[in-house]
C-alpha cells in the first residue's frame, strides 16, 4: 500500500508543478507583451530612454519567471523549503551572497543595469569598440548585441563595458566621419575630381 500511495503523491506533486510552470509561462508572456507596449509608448515620447526601458522590461520578466518557478517548486514539493533553509543555515547567508556576487552572471546583470541607467551608449548609437565601428542593437540582461559596419554581430558580456574605453559618436551628434580613400591618376584633372567627389557626398549625406 505504501508504494502506490507514494507513487500517487509524487504524480500529484508533479502535476501541480507542471501546472505552476504553465501558469508562470502565461503570466510571463502577458506581462512581457504589456510591458513591451507600455514602454514602446513611453519610448516614442522619450526616445533616449529606450535602452533603459528595454532592460527594465527584461529584468521584470526575469524576476517574475524566477518567482513563479520557485512558487511552483515549493508548492508542489514542500519538502524543498526545508532543504533550502538547511542550505542557508549551514553555509551562512553572507557567504552565499558573497559567492553569488562573485559570479560572472550576476556581474553581467549588474553591469547591464548600470549601462541602462548611466547610458554610456543607447540602442541605435554608433560606437567604436575594440577596433570596430558598431551600432548598438540591443542591451540585454547578460550581454549587449553590437552590429559592425560589415554586418557582423558582436555579443559582448555587459561586465566588459565597465573596463573598456568606448567612443560614442552619437552622444552629441549622430553623424559620423569615416575616411574614404580615392585614387586619382596623375594626368587627371584634380579640380574636376574634387567637384565630382563633393557632388557625390552632397547627394549621399
Amino acid at each position: 500500500m505504501i508504494g502506490p500511495l507514494l507513487g500517487e503523491a509524487f504524480f500529484q506533486s508533479l502535476a501541480i508543478f507542471i501546472t505552476g510552470l504553465a501558469v508562470t509561462f502565461i503570466i510571463v508572456y502577458l506581462v512581457n507583451r504589456a510591458l513591451a507596449k507600455y514602454f514602446h509608448r513611453l519610448a516614442v515620447r522619450v526616445p533616449h530612454l529606450l535602452t533603459t526601458y528595454a532592460f527594465l522590461r527584461r529584468l521584470a520578466v526575469s524576476i517574475i519567471a524566477l518567482i513563479g518557478v520557485m512558487a511552483a517548486t515549493f508548492t508542489a514539493f514542500p519538502e524543498a523549503q526545508g532543504a533550502v533553509a538547511s542550505i542557508f543555515v549551514a553555509a551562512g547567508f553572507t557567504s552565499i551572497v558573497i559567492g553569488l556576487a562573485a559570479q560572472s552572471s550576476l556581474s553581467n546583470i549588474i553591469s547591464g543595469m548600470l549601462v541602462s541607467l548611466s547610458q554610456p551608449f543607447r540602442i541605435g548609437d554608433a560606437i567604436y569598440f575594440r577596433n570596430d565601428f558598431c551600432f548598438v542593437e540591443d542591451v540585454r540582461l547578460m550581454h549587449t548585441v553590437l552590429r559592425t559596419w560589415d554586418n557582423r554581430r558582436l555579443v559582448v558580456p555587459n561586465s566588459i563595458f565597465q573596463s573598456e574605453v568606448i567612443i560614442n559618436y552619437s552622444v552629441e551628434d549622430p553623424t559620423m566621419m569615416v575616411p574614404v580613400y580615392v585614387q586619382v591618376s596623375y594626368e587627371s584633372d584634380l579640380e574636376k575630381a574634387m567637384r565630382i567627389m563633393v557632388d557625390v557626398a552632397r547627394r549621399h549625406p
